[in-house]
């Protein structure tokens, strides 16, 4: 029995699946927390950005690789699966917009600077050790990041062009408030 409320494709359901795991989830959130501080608000882009997005690209190949292989299909059979299933089912068309989305490095870039704060916090410990020096950039970056979430920018990873659905979040870009803070 079809359920309308989830992907029907099995390839592309477990893909959802796969990307929701603990371990694929914690693969990029330790990716995430060990570069976002090196992201800041200038309006020129360091060339590291770049570098760091290509790693985080190299990343994601990597997972997409391994999971082709658990699937055993290749990556051409696979993209004509995900043709066929953007065609047909809205659900699957939804959440391959938000892993296409998620691999632009606007988004990339946003999501980086979103980490901070948490980067920031997780660098100071429990008990609030480390540099008392790092201590006024962390503030700073909590600064900014709050003065965007209250202008009801939520940072994303998902690109402008893909729908945001908390309830659905498969891509691990969801912001929580109280990580930036």
């Amino acid at each position: 029995m079809a359920d309308e409320k989830s992907i029907q494709d099995p390839v592309v359901k477990a893909l959802a699946e796969h990307i929701c795991s603990f371990p694929f989830q914690r693969t990029f959130e330790e990716f995430f927390l060990k570069h976002a501080l090196s992201f800041d608000d200038e309006q020129e882009h360091q060339l590291s950005y770049m570098t760091t997005y290509l790693e985080f690209q190299q990343v994601f190949n990597k997972q997409m690789e391994d999971f082709l292989a658990k699937q055993g299909i290749t990556e051409d059979e696979f993209s004509q699966i995900c043709k066929t299933a953007i065609k047909n089912d809205k659900r699957a068309d939804n959440f391959l917009e938000i892993v296409i989305a998620s691999m632009d490095y606007d988004a990339f870039y946003n999501l980086m600077k979103a980490m901070r704060g948490r980067a920031a916090a997780e660098k100071k410990g429990p008990l609030g050790g480390g540099d008392p020096d790092d201590d006024d950039d962390a503030a700073a970056d909590d600064k900014s990041s709050e003065s965007k979430h209250s202008a009801g920018a939520k940072p994303s990873a998902r690109g402008s062009k893909a729908p945001h659905d908390d309830d659905d979040d498969v891509d691990g870009a969801k912001s929580d408030d109280k990580d930036t803070k």
